[in-house]
């Protein structure tokens, strides 16, 4: 009776280990990047509010990784629109996998295998021309 219990134990576990992966399993889905700037700038990625930078200059925003680059846009009345290019670069928890296929696959569907370059980006915004 007791075998019959721990097999699958065993197998679950196994099977656990044998299709997750490095960066999955060690960093988070999303990643800090904090903004800096003057006081009411929003960022924005296309039409969606993601924060606005505060009186301390600051705006601090959870971004889901992916695997290419990313344009935001930061906003506030009297100021052009500035476009915010957010660079993607390889994660380097994903050599873990080494020579482990499935590993990689994973890390490659979940946007694991990439992280953001930088996590504190400066915004500046020029005035309107009247």
């Amino acid at each position: 009776m007791m075998k019959t219990r721990v097999f699958p134990l065993i197998l679950l576990t196994c099977a656990a280990f044998c299709f997750s992966s490095c960066a999955t399993l060690f960093t988070p889905t999303k990643q800090e990047i904090t903004f800096t700037g003057e006081d009411g700038v929003g960022i924005y990625d296309k039409s969606k509010k993601l924060g606005m930078i505060d009186k301390e200059g600051t705006a601090t925003i959870k971004l889901k990784k992916a695997l290419s680059s990313k344009t935001l846009f930061a906003k506030k009345d009297g100021y052009d629109r500035t476009p915010i290019q957010i660079e993607s670069v390889f994660n380097p928890i994903s050599l873990l996998n080494l020579l482990f296929l499935p590993g990689w696959i994973v890390d490659l569907a979940t946007g694991k295998v990439c992280k953001w370059d930088d996590e504190i980006i400066e915004v500046e915004m020029k005035k309107k021309d009247n």
